[in-house]
Parts: structure tokens; C-alpha cells; sequence
């Protein structure tokens, strides 16, 4: 069983996100209702190890920073009940459809790919945990190996 971003590979890490599937971090098969509770647990202590490591990433404060525009949008609207704010509540709505839409990522083996030629030696996304994975990225991004 995975229990930390030390041990949790790179490959499961991302594929937990696109699938919403905390059963990933067990090898078992089979769950009772109470085994998926304690690997949501599980899966948010995760999350906390990783955010107190790295941070919250910049995608996800812009993300955060633009949903609670729009709250307050919202909030401003039904207190002077003034039209105009929820169009404006629209248009941060829409540049986030818009944001995911263009925003051109790379899938996780694009990104192992880019880090292995700058480092000079093979990372793979089976043996690599996600914590390797984000220093690498972490060491990359401030210019030094």
C-alpha cells in the first residue's frame, strides 16, 4: 500500500488524478465501504504531504483565486442586486471553460521525457515516486541539477 509521496510512484500519482480512483494506492481488488473511507484518508494525507512539500501549484491558486471572484461576484449581485455583476461572474466563468480548453499540457511521459533529456539519464514513471518526480521538476525549474 502507498502511503506517502516517498513511496508512491509518479504513474499512480497521475493516474489517481485523472481518475478519481483512490483505490490505486492498494494492490488489493476488492473494498469494503469502509476500506474506500480510510483510502480517501489515506489519499488526502497525501495531498497534505505533497502541498506542505512543493505548495500548492500555480495552476490550482490561479484556479482557486478565479472561483472565489466569482463567489464574491455572486455574493455582490444578490446583496445590490445589480445585473451587471453576474455577467461579469460569466466571464470568469467562461475564461476558465476557455483556460482548459487551450491550455496545452503534456501528458506525464511528455514531461518524463523533457526531464530525462536534461538530466541525462532515463526517469521512468513506474520506478520514479512523486516526490523524486517534483524535486526533479522543483530542481529544474530553479536552473540547477
Amino acid at each position: 500500500m502507498y502511503n506517502s509521496i516517498e513511496n508512491l510512484p509518479i504513474r499512480i500519482w497521475h493516474k489517481i488524478h485523472s481518475d478519481k480512483d483512490v483505490s490505486l494506492l492498494s494492490s488489493r481488488k476488492k473494498f469494503s465501504e469502509n476500506d474506500l473511507k480510510l483510502l480517501n484518508e489515506l489519499w488526502e494525507n497525501i495531498i497534505d504531504e505533497y502541498f506542505k512539500k512543493y505548495g500548492v501549484p500555480e495552476e490550482l491558486e490561479n484556479l482557486i483565486n478565479t472561483k472565489k471572484r466569482i463567489a464574491i461576484l455572486k455574493a455582490d449581485y444578490i446583496i445590490y442586486n445589480k445585473r451587471h455583476l453576474l455577467t461579469l461572474a460569466e466571464i470568469e466563468m467562461n475564461s476558465i471553460k476557455y483556460n482548459n480548453r487551450v491550455e496545452n499540457k503534456k501528458s506525464l511521459e511528455e514531461n518524463l521525457a523533457i526531464l530525462s533529456r536534461s538530466y541525462g539519464f532515463k526517469i521512468s514513471s513506474r520506478d520514479t515516486t512523486v516526490d523524486e518526480y517534483y524535486s526533479y521538476v522543483k530542481s529544474l525549474e530553479n536552473g540547477r541539477k
